[in-house]
């Protein structure tokens, strides 16, 4: 009974590394195409010059709170540094004028995800608000595959082994080459079709 619980822990541990990891990862991509080489200095910024840009940022705003442009960087660099209740209030600003934004949507899902383990108390509604984000999301963007992939994840955390192993399926289905699909396939066969037989 203890190693199956000690095991569980380490498997939780696991697949909030892998979010984080793709989240990171697909939005470096993303500056990639929309800001060219400003994704390069982004990168290298260290936590400091992190603080310095949400400080700008934070001043551009309330100067101008129709810059839906920079609230949606600091809702990103407010995730990136753990300030997840701030970067959840600016992602929901920065949605409430684009509602069709898949990734922000997505991204608000996993602040939400990421705040269920810090906020202990709140844990299964903040489940609910980032399973709901992410469909949201798919609604606008079908094929949104990281999307299909965060919500395996969030259902797997939540303990709904058929939602996730259905999540993790079409995350596949979608593009079976991409790193992602690799990915699902391993939890697929890691954590759900093995203890599911």
């Amino acid at each position: 009974m203890e190693p199956k619980k000690s095991n569980h822990f380490l498997y939780v541990l696991i697949l909030i590394l892998i979010v984080i990891i793709i989240v990171l990862l697909v939005r470096k991509n993303n500056k990639v195409e929309q800001h060219q080489h400003a994704d390069a200095t982004t990168q290298q910024m260290d936590f400091s010059n992190e603080l310095k840009e949400i400080e700008n940022l934070e001043k551009l705003v309330k100067e101008n709170p129709q810059d839906y442009e920079s609230i949606l960087k600091l809702a990103h660099l407010y995730q990136d540094t753990g300030q997840l209740e701030e970067s959840i209030v600016k992602y929901k600003q920065y949605l409430e004028k684009f509602p069709d934004n898949a990734d922000a949507r997505i991204d608000l899902g996993v602040s939400y995800y990421q705040l269920a383990f810090e906020d202990e108390s709140r844990k299964n509604q903040l489940f609910t608000d980032a399973i709901t984000e992410m469909e949201t999301a798919l609604k606008y963007e079908p094929k949104h595959q990281l999307g299909h992939f965060n919500l395996g994840i969030v259902n797997l955390q939540n303990g709904n082994m058929e939602k996730a192993r259905k999540w993790f399926k079409e995350c596949i289905s979608i593009n079976p080459n991409s790193q992602i699909a690799q990915k699902a396939m391993e939890i697929l066969q890691q954590h759900i079709t093995s203890p599911v037989k």
